[in-house]
């Protein structure tokens, strides 16, 4: 496929085989079992290209933006297949990082974290000098006791 001289994008326009590199990224985003053909040497032949305009593409800026975004799209449609197998699973094992993975997913769930107050904190703002004298003291506490 070939890009129309009146295309608008410069990213088309400064691409010689932008269906080509359309259908690389397509294949770059997919994962290494599901590739037909599975290397990129076999690719670059397929496309009438050499290996290095494969390795060249993969250079250009927005390539692994491109790639980002079919991978996205690509989980997308396969997310009620997962969400399926999730609930198949928490069924047969119920173990609770799935139960909870359902929860923040499904039901838009967020664990409460709690922040424990340091109790050492006041210690930081102390003097070299004032930590040397509280040390002394508990020492001194320590053999009296």
């Amino acid at each position: 496929m070939s890009t129309p001289n009146n295309s608008k994008n410069k990213a088309q326009k400064s691409l010689r085989h932008y269906g080509e590199y359309s259908d690389f990224v397509a294949w770059t985003a997919l994962p290494t079992e599901l590739r037909v053909p599975k290397t990129q040497r076999e690719l670059a032949k397929k496309f009438g290209v050499g290996e290095d305009t494969l390795s060249e593409w993969k250079r250009r800026d927005g390539f692994w933006d491109e790639i980002a975004e079919k991978r996205k799209a690509w989980g997308r449609e396969r997310t009620p297949d997962v969400m399926l197998a999730l609930f198949k699973r928490i069924q047969r094992t119920g173990s609770a990082p799935e139960v909870r993975l359902w929860l923040e997913v499904v039901e838009g769930w967020q664990s409460k974290v709690l922040a424990m107050p340091d109790p050492y904190a006041y210690l930081r703002d102390l003097t070299d000098e004032e930590l040397e004298l509280r040390k002394q003291a508990a020492l001194a506490a320590l053999n009296r006791g």
